[in-house]
């Protein structure tokens, strides 16, 4: 039982993320094309991108049979967002190391693969912190369910 759960909110985590992804981007274009710089359109944009995350994981993927596990919206939103920069950082860092010092390859498809791999790592990371921390149930929540 522990397993299916598991799997079906992983494929949950995963068509919110994709989503996710796809207004992310599709504000960057939005905001690119009306003049936005890149580093604007891209913080915005992601930052969008995170906040449907955060609302679909919340609603979606992670259901409590007692509502929010005892944790404010606030309290989730400010840990999700935490995770957010964290995972950036660590994506960032793993990329610079890759391509920058250890110069896994100068073609931009390769790049765009390794970025791909350190992205996935990076979301089976966060799934894990956003099912066993962020959204965790409650004793009494999963007793229920």
């Amino acid at each position: 039982m522990v397993y299916g759960t598991i799997r079906k909110e992983l494929i949950l985590y995963l068509l919110v993320g994709l989503t996710g992804m796809a207004l992310d981007a599709g504000c960057f274009y939005l905001l690119r094309t009306w003049g936005w710089g890149v580093l604007l359109a891209n913080t915005v944009a992601r930052h969008l991108g995170a906040l449907s995350t955060f609302w679909g994981n919340r609603v979606f993927t992670f259901t409590r049979g007692d509502g929010n596990g005892g944790k404010s919206v606030a309290h989730e939103a400010v840990m999700y967002l935490l995770l957010l920069y964290a995972s950036m950082a660590v994506s960032t860092l793993l990329l610079w190391l890759l391509i920058d010092i250890l110069a896994l390859s100068r073609h931009l498809v390769v790049q765009t693969m390794a970025k791909i791999g350190v992205d996935g790592l990076c979301a089976l990371a966060n799934f894990a912190v956003c099912k066993w921390v962020i959204f965790k149930k409650t004793r009494m929540s999963s007793s229920l369910t």
